[in-house]
């Protein structure tokens, strides 16, 4: 079995989103192609701009945001899939409690960055479940569905 070598483009990945804050926005632009198509249960953005214009609300309207990365699978040297565990509090969700949530993102790069970002996770889990009256009947639905 041969093990595909860590692509350096995911080295600068790492770097980007482990120091990833409202104020260091502008390094997106090292990694991401400018025409980045990106998904993620909530939205569909494209072009970089609208990216960084996303996360900008995102880090603007929480007190905290971390993202630790995890295990990474790499398909190709220009696609792979990356682990992730979100840490956020926000002033409406959980009562300003830490959340905590985890995803995967699916990655391609080419010339120019990466154009493809799409983000796996559970939306309940981030959002719906920690919201007063919807919160109670997520938590309800999930829990009859349980065997």
């Amino acid at each position: 079995m041969s093990v595909n070598p860590t692509p350096h483009w995911l080295n600068q990945f790492a770097l980007v989103w482990n120091r990833l804050n409202s104020d260091s926005l502008a390094g997106l632009s090292d990694i991401y192609h400018p025409e980045l198509e990106f998904r993620d249960p909530s939205v569909t953005l494209h072009g970089l701009a609208a990216f960084k214009t996303h996360l900008a609300a995102i880090y603007q309207n929480a007190q905290e945001v971390h993202f630790d990365l995890g295990h990474c699978v790499i398909e190709s040297p220009e696609q792979l899939c990356q682990t992730w565990q979100m840490q956020f509090r926000h002033p409406k969700l959980a009562g300003g409690r830490l959340i905590t949530v985890d995803g995967i993102s699916e990655l391609r790069h080419g010339d120019g960055g990466i154009f493809y970002h799409r983000d796996y996770f559970d939306l309940g889990a981030m959002l719906y479940e920690h919201l007063p009256l919807i919160g109670a009947v997520n938590r309800r639905i999930k829990k009859g569905l349980a065997p």
